[in-house]
């Protein structure tokens, strides 16, 4: 190195734009952006992944009929659904602008997945099938009333506890750490699964509800109505049509269906953090909600088949509120701005970052 000091001092030469960086020409080598770290990156992985098998699979599930070529289908049903569903989470994330990793998310799904299709299940089953009123044939004709209470226990108040499980131990952890043990908030666990507010709620309630319908859609109700068309008709064609019609609007109706009611859930549990004087109260309207909305998706067809359309919207209505809202407050208390399509979020003046307020809660670390 040069010892003049007016050598060492000189400014370093302008790159010239008129020619491209070695990192413009292949982006992958830049520094400036971290790949790994992107939710479109790995999608873009998967659906290459996913895609290409299943152009491979499709001789093998329209060949001759056989145990191994229903199974191919199955596994094809099953990437199907998956691929659709992180389609329309991935995309609610990105929404969302939550500031959080992917991955804690992720993890939801698979746990949620999980509960839905082992024998974990079953400890739910118990207390609201066998011991409460919810154990009905959802087939059968029977009074509104009677339909709804059925559904009411056997299937919102069941399915939307399973669901919310790991968002409700999340904000359990929070509301403890804050109170009485500081320390818990170093755990792993608390890091992954924390729940800071109405945003992390309803973002964990969307991906614990496409969990639940990836085990129930691919593993119990595609494959159940395809092997029922097979057994009726004797033609193999019809049963993976039947349950291939079938998957398509179990599964994009989830974010109106389970993801929704999730969300909604997810929404009263975050606000429940906040707000913690009045915790079981937001809880238990949450729980309430999501399970009352459930259940009317469930049961109104005993009257009129027409009526799902007006449950629709209603949850529709209920989960898109409930996130604009989360994005509303999670703005408010970290200072950011609430960037969005349109006018969908009211401007409001600037407010006080949430450390400045009275009683609200610190975090440690980044938000």
């Amino acid at each position: 190195m040069s010892k003049d000091p007016k050598k060492r001092m000189m400014p370093p030469v302008p790159r010239d734009h008129d020619d491209a960086s070695m990192s413009e020409m292949m982006p992958f080598r830049s520094k400036n952006i971290k790949l790994l770290k992107s939710p479109l990156f790995l999608f873009m992985i998967v659906a290459g992944i996913v895609s290409t098998f299943m152009f491979g699979a499709l001789g093998a599930i329209l060949g001759k009929p056989s145990a191994q070529s229903f199974a191919v289908f199955q596994l094809f049903v099953t990437l199907t659904i998956f691929v659709l569903l992180m389609l329309t989470v991935l995309g609610i994330y990105a929404y969302s602008r939550i500031n959080r990793p992917i991955w804690p998310f992720l993890v939801t799904f698979l746990i949620c997945a999980i509960q839905t299709g082992t024998p974990i299940f079953n400890l739910y089953v118990i207390p609201f099938r066998m011991i409460l009123p919810g154990n009905i044939d959802p087939q059968a004709r029977m009074p509104f009333l009677q339909a709804f209470i059925g559904m009411f226990f056997g299937a919102g108040m069941l399915e939307e506890l399973l669901k919310a499980s790991t968002i409700l131990l999340g904000a359990f952890l929070v509301l403890v750490a804050v109170k009485k043990t500081p320390a818990l908030a170093n755990n792993l666990f608390y890091k992954l699964f924390h729940v800071r507010g109405p945003l992390d709620g309803v973002v964990f309630g969307l991906f614990a509800g496409a969990g639940f319908i990836m085990s129930e859609t691919a593993f119990q109700y595609v494959p159940d109505i395809a092997l029922k068309i097979l057994k009726g008709t004797g033609d193999y064609g019809s049963g993976i049509a039947g349950g291939m019609l079938l998957l398509i609007p179990r599964t994009l109706g989830g974010a109106v269906g389970h993801m929704a009611y999730s969300a909604i859930f997810g929404y009263f549990i975050g606000l429940a953090v906040l707000r913690p004087r009045q915790k079981w109260q937001l809880i238990g309207i949450g729980y309430l909600a999501a399970s009352v909305i459930h259940a009317l998706w469930n049961s109104v067809g005993q009257i009129n088949d027409n009526l799902n359309y007006v449950v629709a919207i209603i949850s529709a209505i209920g989960a898109a509120a409930c996130l604009l809202k989360a994005r509303q407050i999670d703005a408010s208390i970290y200072g950011r701005e609430n960037l969005t399509t349109g006018s969908i979020l009211v401007e409001r003046p600037p407010v006080r970052p949430a450390a400045a307020r009275r009683g609200s809660i610190r975090w440690s670390g980044s938000p």
